[in-house]
């Protein structure tokens, strides 16, 4: 009887030990995080939002073959004809450009959600902070209304039981509208001028995407006599006014806009996104010009380009006319030639590197303006 006394002491004794222990331990895996321990000062909140700017796309191929549904561009490959066209599209019961920004949403309410409880954060750096919420929050409603109409508001992060919102009726487009310009007009009032450094979301980028929110909501609501309209487009004039008044000098050469290895010194360009060798690159510019891609511009399309003196082959003095490619490939600004290699062809030598003009005074003008443009 004595020892099984004693053994329930020990046994009593242990487990309150273990027990007082556990309030003293912290029992969260080592290099697991939580809300509470990476929503803490401003660095962890800036670290938190750098996955943010992963929502812009840069170059890659599902751009131009997403164009293939428009009547603006085509693709030489078999029975690559646009669904859409043809009517071969079944509409989908989900699709990844309604899941995908939400997927978005969920992260950015997190960071919103923690910024008041952060007490090493001064109310200035709360402001900034909940200012790059609000644009990319904003950014991705914006693409949601675009595609959509309108879309379910979501205030706050929700898990799994919030069925209410889950399963609930969308916002229509004026409550959504109303959303995006209120986050819009709160960070252009209350983000820092110069962000976060280079390449960062400051001022200047929210005042563009009110002013590209303004002008699409404002325009689209115009054509279809819908209400508020003027509204948004002196948001959007209002935006651009703003960024305006800074006398920002445009680069001279147009084409280093889309054929630079680097945008960093270009004071137009507000917000971009910087490639590295072995880090991030792309192939887009390789596909476009060769087999692999087989992506090719229709009639519409080359009519929209402009003639070098900048007016339209309609009005222009310059347009030969569309008799021959050759004819309407000239005189054109020089847009095109990077888009769609000019008309030519040439002698074959024996191996594919060499090769002699043809007897066509036409060959030679492009594969002579083509050299002049460093594209061959």
């Amino acid at each position: 009887m004595k020892k099984r006394f004693i053994q329930y002491i020990i046994f009593l004794g242990l487990s309150t030990s273990l027990s007082s222990c556990s309030n003293l331990l912290d029992l969260d895996s080592e290099g697991t995080l939580t809300e509470q321990s990476t929503f803490t000062n401003y660095n962890n909140f800036i670290s938190y939002a750098w996955q943010f700017y992963g929502t812009f796309p840069g170059y890659n191929v599902s751009i131009p073959d997403s164009e293939v549904n428009s009547d603006l561009f085509a693709t030489a490959q078999a029975n690559s004809t646009s669904d859409w066209i043809w009517q071969r599209m079944v509409v989908p019961s989900t699709s990844v450009d309604y899941k995908d920004p939400f997927i978005q949403i969920r992260s950015i309410n997190i960071l919103l959600d923690n910024i008041d409880q952060a007490s090493q954060l001064s109310e200035s750096e709360k402001k900034h902070i909940r200012s790059i919420g609000y644009f990319f929050k904003a950014y991705q409603y914006m693409d949601l209304l675009n595609k959509f109409g309108s879309a379910i508001w979501v205030e706050h992060a929700i898990d799994d039981g919030d069925k209410e919102i889950l399963y609930g009726t969308p916002s229509d487009r004026d409550e959504i509208a109303a959303h995006i310009l209120e986050m819009l007009s709160y960070a252009g009032e209350n983000i820092k001028e110069t962000g976060d450094g280079p390449n960062t979301i400051n001022r200047k980028v929210v005042l563009a995407l009110t002013a590209r929110f303004g002008l699409r909501e404002g325009t689209w609501r115009k054509y279809r006599q819908l209400k508020d309209a003027e509204k948004y487009l002196r948001l959007s004039a209002l935006a651009a006014e703003k960024i305006l008044v800074n006398n920002i000098p445009l680069i001279n050469n147009y084409d280093l806009l889309f054929n630079s290895e680097s945008l960093a010194n270009v004071n137009e360009v507000f917000l971009y996104k910087q490639y590295e060798l072995n880090q991030i690159t792309h192939g887009l510019a390789s596909r476009a010009r060769n087999s692999a891609g087989r992506w090719d511009l229709t009639k519409k399309a080359v009519d929209m380009y402009l003639m070098k003196d900048g007016q339209t082959r309609w009005t222009s003095t310059a347009f030969d006319g569309d008799q021959s490619a050759y004819d309407e490939f000239r005189n054109r600004d020089t847009r095109l030639y990077y888009t769609i290699p000019p008309p030519y062809r040439v002698k074959m030598g024996k191996t594919n590197l060499l090769w002699e003009y043809t007897d066509n005074p036409n060959d030679r003008e492009y594969i002579d303006l083509m050299a002049t443009l460093y594209i061959i």
